[in-house]
């Protein structure tokens, strides 16, 4: 996004222009009547023109007022959303956060323990299918820069639940219905694809109508003089293995993010980060078929569809996609389909790399913080597993909002409203 300073902003504001050229007029009203003497007539008339000039002046501040103060209430507005916002998103972590054990008993928050065992092989097209996801993110030299989260899966009759100490999320496929409990005010509310679909595209609109209004627009941000390049490749190793109970084979995904610019003494600057990642994929689990049939029905849906296809839509409106990149976008997207199956562990390093450096890949993998030269290091770690993945029967209360629950209004709904107003 190109930043402009302040003092260009209130340049070129309008109510500025009008300003100015207010006091250019007055200024140069007094410089004649320093020199030249003036009748009585001519004062009285000079003082009411002054008197004129004067409540224009007025006129011109009341209006910039209000103008800042309209201004203020949709920023406020727009900040105090995304505190509220940031400020759940943190709760919401650190709620959900759980620990394992070293017998492997996975504790959370508000739930009973859970004994993590292998995962099952078979049958692939098992009707039910459950199993936990385990992810601890590391944050090299931080006290406290470790934390694992953990959430339970299940599926059945093309119905999955997404299930943590915080939050329930359901979606029936078959009919496009979207159920979401909080357990925290024990509390549930549904919606559908297509309304998702369709508030989404109204949240767009109104953020695009801001930025339109504001001195920064989306042609400001597709304009702005900075290259960038997104790059990302696919390992097939070779190697299989059993991993947590099933035959998995191991792929290493490395991505690069490049973005080069100037800075405001046009000196270049670039900045490049990796992601590498090293995942053992497996299609010999439990419930497998079932889980791509359901991957396939949801590509297909009119709901999924429409959210697809009004996200992408949008966002280009607004300038976050790119068509710089769209080109390499599509080749990962070539690249992700060498691999297949579902991965059953794997690892994720955030690395940055100084610019007269190249990847050292080998010794990423081999988790070494950073290079003894400091020209790479990693920055975040993700470690990710599944457990207890079975295909046998499970409590379809699993798939809706606890009985205990109350119903409450559309949330969304009114968020939507409050921005528009």
């Amino acid at each position: 996004m190109r930043q402009y300073p302040e003092t260009v902003r209130s340049q070129n504001h309008p109510m500025t222009t009008v300003r100015r050229r207010l006091g250019i007029l007055l200024a140069a009203s007094l410089a004649v009547l320093v020199v030249l003497p003036q009748p009585a007539d001519a004062q009285f008339n000079r003082l009411k023109e002054r008197a004129k000039q004067r409540a224009k002046e007025r006129l011109t501040q009341h209006a910039e007022k209000k103008v800042d103060q309209a201004v203020d209430k949709v920023v406020d507005g727009a900040v105090k959303f995304t505190e509220d916002q940031v400020n759940n998103w943190v709760d919401n972590i650190f709620k959900g956060n759980a620990s394992v054990s070293d017998d492997g008993v996975l504790s959370r928050d508000g739930r009973e323990d859970v004994k993590l065992v292998s995962n099952e092989s078979s049958p692939k097209n098992a009707d039910y299918l459950s199993y936990i996801e385990v992810s601890t993110v590391t944050i090299p030299g931080f006290s406290r820069g470790k934390m694992t989260t953990a959430s339970d899966f299940f599926l059945h009759d093309f119905k999955t639940s997404h299930d943590d100490a915080t939050t329930r999320n359901v979606i029936d496929m078959g009919t496009g219905v979207v159920t979401l409990a909080n357990h925290e005010d024990k509390t549930w509310w549904q919606t559908t694809l297509a309304e998702m679909a369709e508030m989404m595209g109204q949240t767009f609109d109104a953020a695009k109508q801001k930025m339109d209004e504001s001195d920064v627009s989306s042609e400001d941000m597709k304009d702005a003089d900075v290259e960038m390049d997104f790059q990302m490749t696919v390992d097939d190793t070779g190697i299989t293995e059993n991993v947590n109970g099933v035959s998995a084979h191991k792929y290493i995904y490395t991505v690069e993010s490049t973005m080069t610019g100037k800075d405001e003494e046009e000196n270049e600057m670039t900045t490049r980060f990796y992601m590498v990642t090293e995942s053992w994929m497996s299609t010999d689990v439990a419930g497998y078929e079932t889980l791509m049939d359901f991957y396939k029905k949801a590509a297909e849906s009119e709901g999924m569809a429409a959210m697809a296809g009004t996200m992408n839509e949008k966002m280009q409106g607004l300038g976050f996609i790119d068509p710089r990149i769209e080109g390499s976008m599509k080749k990962a997207a070539e690249e992700m389909a060498k691999a297949s199956g579902l991965p059953v562990k794997s690892t994720t390093w955030m690395v940055q790399v100084a610019d007269d450096a190249e990847l050292d890949v080998e010794s990423v993998l081999k988790d070494e913080m950073a290079s003894a030269d400091g020209s790479q290091r990693t920055v975040m770690k993700t470690d990710y597993y599944l457990s207890n993945l079975s295909g046998s029967p499970f409590d379809l209360a699993n798939l809706g909002a606890p009985s205990e629950y109350e119903q409450i209004e559309n949330p969304m709904k009114a968020a939507l409203k409050s921005m528009q107003n």
